[in-house]
Formats: C-alpha cells, structure tokens, sequence
C-alpha cells in the first residue's frame, strides 16, 4: 500500500522555464502556510509517454501516482499544499486536460519572461551545465528546427516562449479566476512584494517577508570554470553536506558563484529577429492577460 495523502495539491506553479519559478518556489516554501513538493519540477502531469530524462532538458518526471503522492505525504497541516513543474507550460496540450481530470479546478501560478530574454537565458543556462553543444546562441537557435524535427525535446529556445499557444488549453478548461499569471520583470524589481501578491492569491498570510538573498539557478558565462565547477557541481558529499551548514556560509558560497557568472548581450539583429518573430504571440498574450507587454518588443 502507498503513503496516505493528507491532501492532493491544490495549486500548481506552472511555468515557464527561465522565468523565476525556481525562486517563487523558494519563497513559497519558506511559508508556514504552504507546504510544497521536496521535489522540485516532478512534471507528472506533462507526459503521457516520458522522453529520456536528458531530453527533457535535464528534467527527471514522476512517472507512478504512488511515486507523485509520496511527494506530499509530510504535510503538517499546512492550507496550501503545492509543486512547480514549468513543463506544464510547454506541454500543456498533454498537462491542461491530465491537470483538470485529477485536480480540478486547482489554482494555476505563471511567471513569463520577455521571450528573447527567456531564450537567451535558456540557452546560456544548459551552455553553464555543459549539456549545451552549441556554444555560440546563433548556432543553437539554427539547431532548433532538427532538434523538434526529430523527436529531440532539448534545447526548444524559442518555441518555449511561445506563451500564448502554450495558455490556450488552460484558458480552455480552467475558470480565469484559477489562473494567475505574473511577470518576470515584477519578481525582478521586488521578490518580496511579489511573493506578497501570491501569497495573497493563494489566501494565506501576506505579511509574510520571505528571504530573498539567495538566488535560484542563476546562468551566465563563468569567469573562471574551475570555480564554477566548484560551486555547482553536484555530488553525493556535496548534497549530504549542503543541509548542515549554515545558512549564513551558504549564502556566501551562491553570492560567489554569482560574481563568477558574467552576463553577456544578445547580438542586437538577431534580438530584432527574434523580436519580430514574436511580435504577434506576444500581441495575443496582452489581450489574453490584460497586460502591456511592448517592453519585450523593444
């Protein structure tokens, strides 16, 4: 028999990849209130069929419900009990219906990016992981069309912004009251009173000051390799070890990691190509959202 489940998620983070999911989860978890998945991106309900982990850009789906429910069975009451898998987004046509059938009409939480921004980061991200061949953004953006084309789904930097087709099977099955739809550029300028909002959204105490310091899968192009792999390499030791130290020293080591991560610029005409090649998608996402979006076609 598997683990009882106290109860079953009634919110779900949903996307999208490179977008600050990664920190809304952080600061959702720090809450009293709200009780989210040890495991981050279990993506149960994006696949009917589950791809090779890799190819999934890095992700390693849940694949049983026993496996998924024993994710929330150390509940303590919380009121708010969630998980974040960004491919919900991306594989909506699979994740909106499998979503619905089993949860209802749970609450639905996005964060999306400046598309071109989104991408570049995307790509700059698995670039840093060293899963990335193409070390050159162009190269890689050329790569995509074969890479859908033969069945690969790694490296999609562009049809992963792709936000208003990506919506539409949500918007067709879920009250537009479930779904709650934030910017980057919001989480950007304030976390704190972004995670304010969604605590609100989400009915539980919004006073709540979440810490903000540390910040979640950053990308960018390493200074000094060693020392990156130093700081994000991933090992047995180093995930025993991690939980034990103090806050204070990992607070350290993720700020060093990050001045070890230079930002470089997107080629200004390929940003406008990318641009232009968005322009009516992100047209589209403002009426769907009510929400200005012409920054990100500037």
């Amino acid at each position: 028999m598997g683990p009882k489940v106290k109860s079953q998620p009634n919110f779900l983070i949903a996307g999208a990849m490179r977008s600050g999911t990664s920190t809304l989860y952080e600061m959702l978890r720090q809450h009293p209130d709200v009780f989210m998945s040890p495991v981050k991106e279990p993506d149960y309900f994006a696949f009917d069929v589950v791809p090779p982990g890799f190819l999934v850009d890095g992700s390693a789906p849940v694949t049983s419900r026993t496996e998924y429910d024993a994710l929330f069975a150390d509940q303590e009451g919380e009121r708010r009990v969630g998980e974040a898998s960004h491919n919900y987004l991306y594989y909506s046509d699979t994740a909106a219906p499998r979503i619905h059938d089993d949860l209802g009409q749970v609450e639905l939480i996005y964060i999306l990016r400046d598309p071109v921004e989104r991408a570049f980061s995307h790509w700059l991200f698995h670039v840093l992981k060293g899963r990335e061949p193409h070390a050159d953004f162009r190269s890689a953006l050329a790569a995509e069309d074969a890479r859908v084309r033969d069945g690969v789904q790694f490296g999609h930097y562009v049809r992963r912004g792709l936000y208003a087709s990506q919506l539409v099977p949500f918007f067709d099955r879920f009250d537009r009251s479930s779904l709650h739809i934030f910017l980057y550029e919001d989480l950007s300028a304030d976390p704190v009173k972004l995670a304010r909002m969604v605590y609100a959204t989400l009915e539980v105490d919004d006073t709540f000051t979440p810490d903000t310091s540390v910040r979640a899968n950053p990308s960018g192009q390493p200074r000094f390799q060693v020392l990156n792999s130093m700081l994000t390499s991933s090992s047995v030791v180093k995930r025993a070890v991690q939980p034990l130290l103090p806050r204070s020293l990992y607070r350290v080591a993720t700020r060093l990691r990050d001045w070890n991560l230079v930002q470089p610029s997107i080629e200004p005409d390929l940003r406008a190509q990318l641009v232009e090649g968005y322009r009516t998608e992100v047209s589209r996402l403002e009426e769907m959202i009510d929400r200005d979006l012409s920054a990100w076609l500037k």
